[in-house]
């Protein structure tokens, strides 16, 4: 895609006809070389950005006690069993060594929304390939 772009920027300079392009900032970011910003992943699935930002601004139960949270096990089932990630084109991918066999809990849900932000957003990079 980057190359397209590449190219219809090349035919508009060359021809002098200005293109009226609105490219989202991730596009910019991507084309001066910075990192993805944590935003970017709305432009393109907002519903997965939607629940990454839950995951990381929720509570951890660090600290709690055992029985001062009766909901837990309701708390517990609605986070991903594993440190696993569903991709945009329908692949499954670990987050980390082991991801596959290493429990999400309430304690390292955060740590899991950042590994599956940054997986999204490498996977968008690739153009959704990889």
């Amino acid at each position: 895609m980057l190359e397209f772009l590449g190219r219809l920027f090349g035919v508009a300079v060359w021809t002098k006809l200005p293109l009226d392009l609105h490219l989202p900032p991730s596009f910019w970011r991507r084309l001066v070389g910075q990192p993805p910003a944590p935003s970017d992943l709305a432009e393109y699935d907002v519903y997965a950005h939607r629940v990454l930002q839950a995951m990381r601004r929720a509570p951890s139960s660090e600290g709690k006690d055992a029985d001062a949270d009766k909901g837990k096990e309701e708390e517990v089932s609605g986070l991903p069993e594993t440190f696993e990630v569903l991709l945009s084109d329908g692949r499954s991918v670990e987050l980390g060594e082991r991801g596959a066999h290493r429990r999400v809990t309430p304690e390292n849900q955060a740590e899991w929304a950042q590994l599956a932000l940054a997986a999204r957003q490498v996977s968008e990079d690739k153009g959704g390939k990889g």
